[in-house]
């Protein structure tokens, strides 16, 4: 899909892509062009800052964004949890177990 959205941006005369927070830093290959990829991360997490409980936890809906949640945790002074999923068929998932400091 990166692939596709990249060719699609180029055949349309796009010379420069600014992008914030790509899923992916592999996305930014897929282009022949300039591609700065800025980070929504400080912003938000001051923003959000004063409106968090004592008891907050940042959870990373899946390992592939555990580097951002560890980023927005790490910002806000919160402990980070990651979901475990396992893939029930091709459009559902279910949360296995969920790893880290989550209080009740």
């Amino acid at each position: 899909m990166g692939r596709l959205v990249a060719d699609f941006a180029e055949s349309a005369g796009i010379d420069h892509v600014i992008a914030v927070d790509l899923h992916s830093q592999q996305v930014e290959g897929f282009f022949h062009i300039p591609v700065e990829n800025l980070s929504a991360v400080p912003a938000i997490a001051d923003t959000l800052k004063s409106h968090l409980e004592p008891e907050s936890v940042i959870v990373s809906p899946d390992a592939g964004r555990v580097k951002m949640a560890s980023a927005y945790a790490s910002r806000m002074g919160c402990p980070v949890a990651v979901l475990h999923k396992e893939r029930l068929n091709g459009r559902k998932t279910a949360v296995s177990r969920i790893v880290g400091e989550v209080r009740a």
